[in-house]
């Protein structure tokens, strides 16, 4: 995993190039020196070396390793540091005169510092902190990124990013292989009899079993629903006491279920038979939760409409016959008004003797 794999708000601002026209604040809270750093960087002899020195002091605190080029320091910054220093401003830094001198300043800087040098036994110790983070299933962009911060917390002075790239990858490929080792000797021997048979393409199809168990669409229908059912009814019988994976970090499952998943056949089945058997393992725990998840929320969907359109078609019947009554009694009270009736009259006087 190399550093240009990773997204800019992944990418330690120290790995970041220093920017080429820094702002004040940037200036001051990145590139001031101290009244020790400059105590220190007057025992250099000659303007130059004084120069060199606080750029790779300031370089240093501020990315965690040493500047490798001088033209790579930004001008600005440069003469921000030469004020400090009383020195004259320069169109460029000059590149130094010995490298003898230049390891000199080194060690002075380190040492004033309080950095210690990446040897073999922080080496050792990085590797075993970088494999427990693998098992536990992040990802070498993201325990490239830990790395730094683990040496800085350490007050390591961290070594070159090529070096670190290929420790980080080193380490990560072969925890993988053996997290791949473990879950794979976890499986039941029918589990991984039957992912053989889930990646093989059968005689006269053109997929494979794992592809018609993926293929699930996510729709509010009863067809789909009922074959959501059929799938998760597979995978249960596949995985029927969690594939013997109860006991893994639920963040490594998830991280396997989801490789499993982007994997087709054709690349599980040339994968080593642990590899192959972990991610489809992991991917169908995985799966039967989604499709589980699914089949409920599909089925509160299906109900949802189902209902709403029962209340829709009732009202609509309602309507109707709403209308069709009230069409009525205005056809009968127009029917009563047409007709030439005498209006009746009632005598309630008694009668005459």
């Amino acid at each position: 995993m190399s550093t240009d794999d990773l997204p800019d708000a992944e990418t330690p601002a120290r790995r970041r190039p220093a920017p080429a026209d820094p702002d004040e604040d940037e200036l001051a809270r990145r590139w001031s020196l101290t009244s020790a750093d400059l105590a220190v960087a007057a025992e250099c002899r000659g303007d130059d070396h004084r120069r060199r020195f606080a750029v790779q002091l300031c370089w240093l605190r501020a990315h965690g390793r040493f500047l490798d080029d001088y033209r790579q320091a930004p001008v600005k910054i440069v003469n921000h540091l030469s004020r400090q220093l009383g020195l004259s401003p320069v169109l460029f830094l000059d590149r130094p005169g010995r490298s003898q001198t230049e390891r000199a300043q080194a060690l002075r800087i380190r040492r004033h510092l309080g950095l210690r040098p990446f040897d073999s036994g922080l080496s050792a110790d990085l590797r075993h902190w970088l494999r427990q983070g693998a098992i536990e299933g992040r990802t070498a962009a993201e325990l490239l990124v830990r790395a730094e911060d683990k040496l800085r917390g350490w007050h390591v002075m961290l070594p070159a990013i090529s070096t670190l790239d290929r420790l980080v990858t080193a380490e990560v490929t072969h925890a993988t292989s053996q997290l791949y080792e473990t879950v794979s000797l976890r499986l039941p021997p029918s589990l991984r009899e039957a992912i053989d048979l889930l990646v093989e393409v059968p005689d006269g199809d053109a997929r494979s079993s794992l592809f018609r168990l993926k293929d699930f669409p996510k729709s509010a229908s009863a067809a789909v629903i009922k074959g959501d059912i059929v799938r998760l009814r597979l995978i249960e019988q596949l995985v029927e006491a969690g594939a013997g994976l109860d006991g893994l970090d639920p963040r490594v499952v998830r991280q396997l279920g989801q490789l499993g998943r982007r994997y087709d056949a054709g690349d599980l089945r040339r994968f080593a038979k642990p590899k192959r058997d972990a991610l489809v393992a992991c991917y169908l725990v995985e799966a039967r939760r989604t499709l589980l998840d699914q089949v409920v929320e599909m089925n509160d969907l299906f109900l949802t409409g189902t209902n709403r359109r029962a209340r829709n078609s009732v009202e609509k019947q309602r309507k109707t016959l709403r209308r069709r009554a009230r069409d009525g009694l205005r056809r009968l009270l127009d029917a009563g008004t047409s007709r030439d009736l005498s209006p009746l009259t009632i005598d309630f006087l008694p009668p005459q003797d």
